[in-house]
């Protein structure tokens, strides 16, 4: 009998051994993983700081957000898409029913909020309402403070 038929009858003999072995190396393991620490997580170390999109974070978390809040930088070729601002709607959404979020703002939200106030209905429209409600005056501030670089 060749040694792996004979490690795998000494399995197949003690499975109660092999079922205390491997709970005990969980718990060894879910023991250990709690002691894991993070270091060097910074933004940084996950993107050059010559990159343009390290500058653009860099400068909307100087001037827009320097509090304690989480900022989410969408890069697409047109935020304004219907489609990109339906998705940023629903990560809004579920971000609000995160427990300790006070706020959730985006363009998705000024574009949703029009609609429903104009319609009655919160839903992202066409391209052309959304280009027209991103152009009203009430929403030029907000709108330029989220995306600075939109023409």
């Amino acid at each position: 009998m060749n040694p792996t038929e004979t490690l795998g009858r000494w399995i197949a003999d003690h499975p109660f051994l092999i079922l205390a072995a491997a709970l005990l190396l969980t718990i060894a393991s879910l023991h250990y993983a709690q002691q894991i620490e993070m270091q060097g997580m910074t933004t940084e170390s996950m993107v050059g700081k010559d990159s343009p999109l390290y500058q653009l974070f860099d400068h909307l978390y100087a001037e827009k957000f320097a509090t304690e809040s989480i900022a989410v930088i969408v890069e697409a070729d047109d935020v304004t898409k219907p489609e990109i601002l339906r998705a940023m709607d629903r990560l809004s959404q579920k971000m609000r029913q995160v427990p300790n979020v006070l706020a959730v703002t985006s363009i998705a939200d000024i574009v949703a909020e029009r609609e429903e106030n104009e319609n009655g209905v919160r839903a992202i429209p066409t391209q052309e309402r959304v280009d027209d409600i991103l152009a009203y005056p009430a929403n030029l501030p907000a709108v330029s403070g989220m995306m600075p670089d939109k023409k």
